[in-house]
């Protein structure tokens, strides 16, 4: 089972893409690259949270959205996801409403999704202490790998060659075991070069 998981999450079949519509276009390119080494077909997400519903009165506990709001959001993530079109991948743009750490995890197991790719969020001072983001939340909920794009992160022409490098910076705690495995069977796949980089604590 665990070798099986291994190879799906290293060479995904679907590929969930998590977008709020202001990240820019590094993602969408990253998620692209990404998609394009292993065919990959692409869900893009966007989770409309509940600060940004509006609750009928006579309709609880339902949630609206003003259908003008909605049309925008759709027109914005169809666009993205011709973005992949162009490039020949398959993309189903998708929206939903809730918590996003709910709604993603429970898209995630219905839709088989090997892997998810979603952007850190550019916060600083308060904000930053002030609970997790989305991505911190899906990588302590998910089973399946969670790849972070940071916003400093930049495609540039890496993105048009195949995947030269790997590096796994292992702990070596108990999970490292299995971490190696998806590293190496995605360097293997990819005819790329494995560094494994374990820092030692000289302050202990």
């Amino acid at each position: 089972m665990a070798q099986t998981a291994t190879v799906h999450w290293s060479n995904p079949e679907v590929i969930l893409v998590a977008t709020n519509l202001f990240e820019g276009y590094p993602l969408i390119m990253h998620a692209i690259y990404q998609a394009k080494l292993s065919h990959a077909r692409v869900l893009l997400v966007h989770v409309i949270p509940p600060s940004y519903l509006i609750t009928e009165i006579n309709c609880t506990p339902a949630l609206v959205v003003p259908s003008s709001a909605l049309r925008v959001i759709r027109a914005k993530l169809d666009d993205l996801a011709r973005e992949f079109e162009r490039e020949g991948i398959t993309c189903e743009p998708i929206v939903l409403k809730g918590l996003p750490e709910k709604e993603i995890p429970s898209l995630v197991k219905s839709s088989s999704v090997d892997r998810v790719i979603v952007a850190t969020r550019n916060a600083s001072g308060i904000a930053r202490l002030v609970g997790m983001s989305v991505a911190e939340e899906l990588i302590a909920g998910l089973e399946v790998p969670v790849c972070i794009i940071g916003h400093r992160t930049h495609p540039g022409e890496a993105c048009d060659t195949p995947l030269g490098r790997v590096m796994l910076a292992t702990s070596l705690q108990l999970d490292s075991l299995l971490l190696a495995g998806v590293a190496s069977t995605l360097a293997e796949a990819n005819h790329s070069q494995l560094t494994l980089l374990h820092v030692l604590n000289t302050e202990a």
